[in-house]
């Protein structure tokens, strides 16, 4: 969902499950280079979209964007059992409403198997945004170059609560997640997992980001904190269940409505899979 066209399209079609995307064309190309120096693999990526779209799906005449994604990855062992990655993802747009925009971050992980598989890990993610061109989520408001990153697919989930997608936002992350009971003789016991999370969210600039109820006239840049617990237990290797939940504490300063006091999540997952 790229242009104002492409969300109007999804609108308008009938709410019967089976609606399909905008036409479009996407090219990717992906390469890794083994780890030859430090124990650093690097990994290249390439996403290309076209759009496909008739003239008369268009709400504006202008409004078609071919784009392009080009990634880079390192990742690898920086000593025993301490590990990073780092990516960096460069968005150029083509159309009457470009894009010129940037997407980094990266993770630093400890892992301890023999201490109750014991994993830490503290990562950080920047997306860049615009002020000028926040009519609607993702950027496009108006003629010339936007710097807002924009993503062709749904961003990975942060919080349990509150997850915003990738575009105008920056988070810190630290987790912290162990097996308390790896040390019975239990075999069911033994692959319970707890996961303790603690995110923090600010978005780059006064513009949109994705979630609703921002005070347009609000330049605050913190968005909020968010603590989460998952307790996952996977008896059998095709059957797991997961109970979450989290707190989300939003900065009133920035929100009019929606996320405007504390917010709280409780999930109860299973999986089968065959």
């Amino acid at each position: 969902m790229l242009t104002q066209s492409d969300y109007n399209l999804q609108e308008n079609v009938a709410d019967h499950g089976y609606e399909l995307s905008p036409p479009k064309i996407i090219e990717t190309l992906k390469m890794t280079i083994p780890a030859i120096a430090f124990e650093q693999e690097l990994i290249l990526n390439l996403v290309l979209q076209q759009d496909l779209q008739p003239e008369e799906n268009f709400t504006n005449p202008d409004d078609r964007i071919h784009s392009e994604h080009i990634g880079f990855g390192l990742r690898g062992a920086l000593a025993p059992s301490l590990y990073q990655n780092l990516f960096l993802y460069l968005n150029r747009g083509h159309g009457k409403y470009a894009t010129a925009a940037l997407l980094f971050g990266g993770g630093l992980s400890y892992y301890n198997q023999d201490f109750y598989f014991t994993r830490v890990r503290a990562r950080g993610l920047y997306s860049s945004g615009d002020n000028d061109h926040n009519i609607f989520y993702g950027g496009y408001g108006g003629e010339g170059i936007s710097s807002h990153f924009i993503t062709l697919s749904a961003s990975p989930q942060f919080g349990i609560v509150f997850s915003p997608q990738i575009g105008n936002i920056s988070l810190g992350e630290l987790s912290f997640s162990m097996r308390p009971f790896s040390k019975t003789n239990s075999r069911s016991l033994e692959k319970f997992q707890t996961t303790l999370t603690a995110i923090t969210f600010f978005r780059n600039t006064g513009g949109a980001i994705s979630e609703a109820g921002i005070d347009p006239t609000s330049d605050e840049s913190y968005l909020g904190s968010e603590i989460d617990l998952s307790l996952q237990f996977r008896p059998l290797s095709d059957v797991g269940i997961t109970l979450s939940g989290g707190l989300f504490l939003p900065n009133e300063g920035v929100f009019m409505e929606a996320y405007d006091s504390l917010q709280s999540v409780a999930r109860l997952d299973a999986s089968f899979r065959f």
